[in-house]
């Protein structure tokens, strides 16, 4: 088995090798731009318009390899002489021991990313080099052959990103278990760190000034406003609880939750109820803008403030009755010593949730939302079908600007938890299936990025309403820049 050091020295060789192809092909380059001017400058070519329009191409080439080609050649060179004076010094070295087993995995993945990223710059330079080539003469150059060297161009240039998301790859399969499990926890950490309070900010300015939008007069005679008043209060008690609590723990590993049992089951419960209350007040907005848009006056009519009232009423009841076993089936379990995790308890209450979270969470609030809105662009649309015709009605503006806002909600809604609500069916298909540690670590970090995620429809509401309403930024002006 060859040495760290010895599996190093060769990489580099390979690298420093491969990285003299640039200089190769930029004196090649600059022979080729200095030819080119002296054929496209000649006094009998350069009257011609188009040797000026080739000669600007042959100059933005040359900047081309200069700008890229150079500075990565300067700059590798650079790289590997540090690397041979720092080898050549710690060989020089005694009294110094150091564990073979723990360095050749991070030697291994940094062999492996050498040999990729010089695959794949080859493999780049002989493409563009092709299509240079080919379509030197586009005169003789047929429809079929000019789409098919695009069509490869296009291939080849998105395959050459790879290069830029490998790293992540290499490392689960090149790595142990425990450096892959620690890069996880250390990208979950960093998420929350920096993302975390960026998303409280933003969210408590989105969901503050949207209050202070809709419960203008103009807007919350109708009932369409009322559900948004009471989907920012939901969305800004969320951020007050939950996120900040999620980026105190994952971020800064701060847990009160871990060591008072009061605090771990209000922190749970809010988690359950609040999980579900905002998207059950969009669900119920898309009821009203149902209503408010069926071709029967007398189900227009059901549409009022009072029904508004009453059924987030009887939503907010239902659903902190609902939650309220949270309060009973949550525990603190000690999972290692002085390590507290405060969670449901690990019996068929936690089955039960996983189902519950799957259902309702992943399935049931985004496929009603989806259903009702697409109810609603369908009545819309048979509504202007038949006003347009007999030219007798017209729906209001605001009915208008109100299920845009909604719709878009929705639809974002919708990105945003797809990614946990794929999670949270995968968990509940391949549950009883034993993985390996890695695995499972893989899927908690799917959970927590997933959960991160779902965060965000709560703290954009503003800025997304902004774009997609003229009417809303007008109202904007009106309030704050009078």
């Amino acid at each position: 088995m060859p040495q760290p050091s010895q599996l190093v020295i060769a990489s580099t060789y390979i690298e420093l090798l491969l990285n003299h192809f640039s200089l190769v092909f930029l004196i090649l380059g600059t022979i080729g731009f200095l030819g080119n001017c002296l054929i496209f400058l000649h006094p009998k070519v350069r009257t011609n318009t188009c040797s000026i329009y080739l000669l600007c191409s042959t100059i933005s080439d040359e900047l081309d390899l200069v700008l890229n080609l150079l500075p990565n050649y300067l700059s590798m060179c650079y790289t590997y002489a540090l690397i041979f004076r720092n080898i050549k010094r710690n060989r020089q070295r005694v009294n110094i021991t150091r564990s073979i087993r723990t360095n050749r995995h991070g030697i291994r993945a940094v062999v492996v990313q050498v040999l990729i990223t010089n695959f794949l710059s080859i493999q780049w330079i002989i493409l563009y080099s092709f299509v240079i080539t080919s379509l030197q003469n586009t005169i003789n150059i047929s429809l079929e052959q000019f789409i098919i060297i695009t069509f490869i161009f296009r291939l080849g240039y998105q395959i050459f990103f790879i290069n830029s998301v490998k790293s992540f790859y290499i490392v689960k399969t090149k790595s142990s278990e425990y450096n892959f499990i620690r890069y996880l926890t250390t990208i979950q950490t960093n998420l929350y760190k920096i993302g975390g309070p960026i998303l409280i900010i933003f969210g408590i300015l989105s969901s503050i000034l949207s209050l202070i939008i809709f419960m203008k007069k103009n807007l919350r005679k109708d009932p369409c406003s009322i559900y948004f008043i009471a989907y920012n209060i939901a969305s800004l008690i969320m951020i007050y609880t939950v996120i900040l609590l999620n980026t105190l723990i994952y971020g800064y590993n701060i847990d009160p939750s871990s060591y008072d049992i009061h605090f771990c089951r209000f922190r749970l419960y809010n988690l359950l109820l609040l999980d579900v209350l905002g998207p059950s007040y969009l669900i119920l907005a898309s009821i009203d803008r149902i209503l408010i848009t069926s071709m029967n006056v007398h189900i227009r009519q059901c549409s009022t403030i009072r029904l508004a009232y009453l059924t987030i009423f009887l939503t907010t009841i239902f659903w902190l009755l609902s939650t309220s076993h949270t309060w009973i089936f949550s525990s603190i379990t000690m999972i290692s010593p002085y390590i507290n995790v405060c969670y449901f308890q690990m019996d068929n209450y936690y089955v039960f949730i996983s189902y519950y979270s799957s259902i309702v969470k992943g399935i049931l609030c985004a496929s009603l939302m989806m259903i009702f809105g697409l109810w609603s662009i369908r009545n819309v649309r048979k509504s202007s079908h038949i006003y347009q015709m007999n030219a007798v009605l017209s729906r209001q503006s605001k009915d208008r600007q109100l299920l845009r806002i909604l719709l878009n909600d929705i639809i974002i809604y919708f990105v945003f938890n797809s990614m946990l609500s794929i999670v949270l069916i995968y968990e509940q298909i391949v549950k009883s299936s034993s993985e390996s540690i890695s695995f499972n670590q893989l899927r908690v970090f799917y959970l927590i990025v997933g959960s991160f995620i779902c965060y965000i429809p709560y703290c954009i509401g503003f800025y997304n309403n902004l774009f997609v309403s003229k009417k809303f930024r007008n109202l904007v002006k009106k309030t704050f820049f009078k």
